[in-house]
């Protein structure tokens, strides 16, 4: 049989948010005097179209076209969007190639495809687009005959370049690029200073790169976890290509996303991180790195350190988003920076760090008002008033102070870790007095104790308890006052929305969601801190089912990877890869490799073999358990670098249970390496000891409240 196939590109050369002009413009923070709202470039308009052109591309067994603008695109303004002046589409290893150099949507040419399958027009240089124009559009097709039976693989190439942006400071007027920061160029720019270096590059290495992109997705695959699971979890890593910026310096910022090119984004930091800190920890660290650099003179670390429309930090530079504070900015710099130590060993890095710890810290105490051991102020939860003693910051208080208190041991300060233990104690009975409600912990009071809302649940309680868990510091306030915070969500707020996708404020007294309309649920903390904290104590199924149903919400509308903070849309947003907090959840596991410590507890619903891929910075690995032959092992898959890493010591903290009744099992010391498989099954029954809940969700009104005492 005859069969033809075409590949057709848009011409988007030239199309690039842009101001009319540079008035009102400079170079000032963007944060006063109203900077914010003339820099946001999704408001400017696109610019006038450049005119191109197009023509034949070869390059080996590659036959195409190649689109371009004669010269390179200025922007008035630069900022970090893609300045593309030369796009290719080609066919590999083809013979029968005809092609379609330019045309509209009414172009009779497809007349022609349908008919014959193949094109007909001539292969010289043509104008692809006029000048302010509309843009046209450039297709090839091949024609290919094939026997009954036969399979065969077409492939078609698409490439675009941007050429490296020469600033010459000296005539650039102010306001058209930020000075003081990271370059605006890509990391490929160290590489390739053309598309012939950039095609030859892909072409050559086409197998690899495909290889090496699926490698870490096969292992998900290849699990026991439901399919819908896989689905969410690989496509939550989105955000590491439409929101990330790499400049060629190797500088790296996450873009916000809807916040007019805000990034950074500490806060949200705190939630979307696994993915690349796992995946790519150089990048991640680079981000911490500016945050660190920019910390404010008082001692807390700022909200952002970039904007896609105007510049991004570097170290030893400045950001052009200085000023602005949440408690959590800090306390989740300090939290990640601890456990990107524990899980790759990097004293180095620590102590590189300490000072602005030990600053960052000295802000966060003297933010505790008068009458209270807990600090009080903004936070990432700042679209809907709260009280000041918050029911979200005091539990992430107490896992800073575990932070501080895991810093101390590593370098060796008995005075940090008597501190922050003393501060813990002090705080956690202050945060289970004032705020413990008997069912779950009230929105908030005044510092003193007082005016307490108990007629406000908020999805976000749990947050300190599910860090510090995840991080191995054990848990921050007692299980049965967990287990009875996650019944009472379930109850009063989840089960009584569609898909439980509730308002992360709920008045009890109105029985509904009190949040502003344009800002309701807030999924991806609904994940991590509802979800997640719930499966850590022992809710496997209701926190499987929230975290399903996040994902049904999207996809019911269309979208089947993008997802919002603040209602459902195709919004790109920075903290979609939360997901990847819950291969560690699901395993009750997590590493710290100072101490050659594995934690490990997975999660066994019933008699069915399970499979949960582990990602670590430095190595990956399989859990494998089998209930009928009570054996559970764990494959090394994965080692990178060339540091010795191994463990002597396996630590069982089983959901359900409190972290003050895990098993410590010391073992024979395993040297991590590629291919090497653990056997821990003669520790079955102190390793698998899950205290699975009844679900909740699905008949919440059979379920009664647990009620705790504060003894």
């Amino acid at each position: 049989m005859e069969a033809a196939l075409a590949f057709s590109w848009e011409d988007f050369i030239g199309l690039f948010n842009d101001p009319k002009s540079l008035e009102g413009f400079d170079n000032g923070q963007l944060l006063s005097e109203g900077r914010a709202n003339i820099n946001n470039g999704e408001n400017w308009p696109l610019r006038e179209k450049a005119k191109t052109y197009v023509e034949p591309y070869q390059m080996g067994s590659l036959k195409g076209l190649i689109q371009y603008a004669a010269d390179s695109l200025q922007p008035r303004k630069l900022t970090f969007q893609n300045y593309v002046n030369q796009v290719v589409i080609a066919v590999e290893e083809e013979k029968n190639v005809s092609y379609l150099p330019a045309y509209r949507s009414n172009s009779e040419a497809w007349d022609q495809f349908r008919n014959n399958g193949e094109f007909t027009s001539s292969l010289t240089k043509n104008v692809l687009t006029e000048q302010s124009q509309t843009s046209s559009a450039s297709a090839l097709a091949v024609k290919t005959q094939l026997k009954a039976g036969q399979k065969k693989t077409i492939r078609f190439m698409l490439a675009w370049y941007a050429p490296e942006l020469q600033i010459d400071a000296a005539a650039l007027p102010i306001g058209s690029y930020w000075p003081c920061g990271a370059d605006y160029n890509k990391y490929y720019h160290n590489y390739f200073n053309s598309m012939n270096s950039m095609v030859s590059y892909a072409v050559s290495n086409r197998a690899r790169i495909a290889r090496q992109t699926t490698e870490w997705q096969i292992p998900v695959l290849e699990s026991s976890l439901p399919d819908w699971y896989k689905f969410k979890l690989i496509n939550s890593g989105y955000v590491i290509y439409t929101n990330m910026v790499l400049t060629k310096g190797g500088d790296v910022m996450v873009n916000e996303g809807a916040m007019g090119g805000f990034a950074g984004t500490m806060d949200q930091r705190l939630s979307s991180h696994p993915f690349y800190q796992k995946f790519f920890t150089q990048l991640d660290r680079s981000e911490m790195d500016i945050f660190a650099d920019a910390m404010d003179p008082e001692g807390y670390i700022l909200h952002f350190i970039g904007h896609y429309y105007v510049g991004m930090g570097t170290v030893g530079g400045r950001v052009p988003t200085e000023k602005g504070w949440m408690l959590d900015n800090a306390s989740g710099w300090i939290i990640q920076l601890v456990k990107d130590y524990e899980q790759t060993g990097d004293t180095d890095y620590l102590k590189a760090h300490l000072t602005g710890l030990k600053r960052a810290m000295k802000f966060l105490y003297s933010r505790m008002p008068q009458g209270s051991t807990i600090p009080v102020g903004p936070t990432t939860y700042d679209d809907f008033t709260h009280p000041p003693l918050y029911s979200y910051y005091a539990g992430v208080w107490l896992t800073t102070l575990k932070a501080y208190e895991a810093i101390g041991k590593a370098i060796g300060d008995e005075s940090i870790v008597k501190q922050a233990q003393q501060q813990f104690a002090t705080s956690q009975k202050e945060a289970l007095e004032k705020l413990w409600n008997g069912r779950f912990f009230a929105y908030g009071c005044e510092p003193d104790g007082s005016k307490r809302l108990d007629n406000v649940l908020f999805t976000g309680q749990l947050a300190g308890q599910f860090l510090s868990r995840y991080c191995g510091w054990g848990d921050v306030y007692p299980m049965d006052i967990v287990k009875a915070s996650m019944i009472s969500q379930c109850k009063i707020s989840l089960s009584k929305s569609p898909d439980y996708y509730a308002n992360k404020v709920w008045d009890i007294n109105l029985n509904r969601g009190i949040d502003n309309r344009g800002s309701q649920c807030w999924p991806f903390y609904l994940e991590s801190y509802t979800a997640l904290a719930g499966m850590q104590a022992g809710f496997y199924e209701d926190a499987m089912d929230i975290m399903k149903h996040i994902q049904l919400v999207h996809l019911r509308k269309g979208w089947t990877w993008t997802q919002n903070l603040w209602n459902p849309s195709d919004i790109t947003y920075m903290t979609a890869p939360v997901t990847w907090f819950s291969t560690d959840v699901l395993a009750g596991a997590g590493v710290n490799i100072p101490r050659k410590e594995l934690r490990l507890a997975p999660v066994v619903a019933d008699d069915k073999v399970i499979s949960i891929p582990l990602f670590y910075p430095n190595f990956w690995g399989v859990v494998t358990a089998d209930p009928q032959k009570k054996s559970i092992t764990f494959k090394i898959t994965k080692k990178y670098g060339k540091e010795r890493i191994s463990f002597n010591k396996v630590i069982s903290e089983p959901a359900g249970l409190s972290t003050s009744e895990k098993r410590e099992i010391e073992i024979k010391e395993f040297v991590v390496e590629e291919g090497k498989t653990l056997d821990l099954s003669p520790y079955w029954d102190r390793i698998i000891d899950n205290r699975l809940e009844a679900p909740v969700l699905q008949e919440a009104d059979k379920h009664d409240f647990r009620y705790v005492t504060i003894k």
